[in-house]
């Protein structure tokens, strides 16, 4: 059977191109990155989103595609992971987005039975505990058994699979962070299909 696969392609500075080397994280000490202030961090850039530079082109940048072809999926945070992690999207062609996260994970329909799954699955008990809000606060009757929020909570998670020969991608922004002007623009799905999807990292280990 035919599995799509994510190819990567990363765009920086030329004199960091040839510092992109795949690492093992098993073998990855952490110990080694200094104290750092990311001045994405400061006042400023948070209450100011829109202080980013906003240019899509860049002629001073180079280009380069991983060689390996990812069969589950990428994910993009901080190396650190008790850090943020500031990245901007764009989903397809739409609107690029500022973000706070804890990362974004990207799956074709092999990943998506495992942790693209058990980032977004809805439990029974909270399915159980909207559906009491529904019927006590609205006046909507309905069926609220542990078992019939058990059969919601199934419905559900069975979308979020889909084939594994799909041509698109399903992306997940993991513990997504709203609040004030964050993110911005408004109207980021936390979750959906795309074909394709970009990503501006203004994480620690991004570059200068």
């Amino acid at each position: 059977m035919r599995r799509s696969r994510i190819r990567t392609t990363i765009t920086c500075e030329p004199k960091l191109l040839d510092t992109i080397t795949p690492v093992d994280l098993h073998t990855l000490h952490y110990c080694r990155y200094p104290p750092v202030r990311n001045p994405l961090d400061s006042p400023e850039r948070v209450t100011n989103p829109g202080s980013f530079n906003t240019d899509d082109t860049n002629s001073d940048m180079a280009t380069k595609v991983l060689p390996f072809l990812a069969l589950n999926e990428v994910f993009i945070g901080e190396s650190v992971t008790s850090r943020v992690s500031l990245l901007r999207l764009q989903i397809d062609n739409g609107k690029w987005t500022h973000t706070k996260s804890s990362g974004l994970c990207v799956t074709t329909g092999t990943g998506s039975t495992s942790w693209h799954y058990s980032i977004n699955c809805l439990r029974t008990h909270s399915v159980l505990e909207l559906m009491k809000i529904l019927g006590e606060d609205y006046n909507m009757k309905m069926d609220t058994t542990l078992e019939k929020a058990r059969e919601v909570a199934e419905r559900y998670n069975q979308k979020l699979m889909f084939p594994a020969d799909s041509e698109y991608l399903a992306y997940s922004v993991r513990e997504y962070i709203t609040f004030e002007e964050w993110p911005t623009p408004r109207g980021l799905r936390v979750r959906d299909r795309a074909g394709a999807v970009r990503v501006r990292s203004h994480c620690t280990d991004a570059g200068e």
